[in-house]
């Protein structure tokens, strides 16, 4: 790939959902924008080797998520004033940041980033057993911060309306006759 025609377009479309699911790592929006930088950084250094956008945005998630696992990573939730996120949000960023951090990437990555329980446990460095685990233990922490499932709306039955009386329901030959 082409260093210098191809990365900026790179980063207008990766760098949001990077951002996203660097935000939920992390749980701040500048230590966000810190890994964001820093993985991007190691994706330019890296880009022509990387050879396709779908390797450079594996590449940028792998940088993430190492970096969230370090040891001394941050994990504080920001304050829910200012322009973070509303207080709903922060319930669900707090019940988040209350599981372990590999729990809390293993969720962050199938659930808003998409990837199925291979790719998350490659990125993780367990099997996919362990991805499948993590993530149900999150659910189960998660769950009660979901809206009760409504039971689906009962129809009301329809009226009992008789047809019209239709005379040609008398002739049994109606069908064969020419309409008038």
């Amino acid at each position: 790939m082409d260093r210098a025609d191809g990365f900026p377009a790179f980063v207008a479309v990766a760098e949001p959902e990077l951002l996203g699911t660097a935000f939920l790592l992390t749980g701040s929006r500048r230590d966000a924008e810190a890994l964001v930088l820093t993985a991007l950084a190691q994706v330019h250094r890296r880009w022509r080797r990387l050879g396709s956008v779908q390797a450079a945005t594996e590449e940028a998630r792998r940088s993430l998520v190492a970096a969230a696992l370090q040891p001394g990573a941050p994990q504080q939730v920001e304050d829910a004033g200012g322009p973070g996120p509303s207080p709903v949000d922060h319930r669900w960023l707090q019940a988040l940041h209350r599981l372990a951090p590999r729990t809390r990437a293993a969720a962050v990555l199938q659930l808003h980033d998409g990837l199925d329980a291979t790719a998350t446990a490659d990125l993780l460095g367990c099997d996919p057993a362990t991805a499948v685990a993590d993530l149900q233990t999150a659910l189960h922490t998660l769950e009660p911060l979901l809206p009760a499932a409504e039971p689906p709306p009962v129809a009301a039955p329809a009226p009992a309306v008789d047809p019209p009386d239709d005379p040609a329901d008398d002739d049994p030959y109606a069908i064969y006759r020419r309409p008038r």
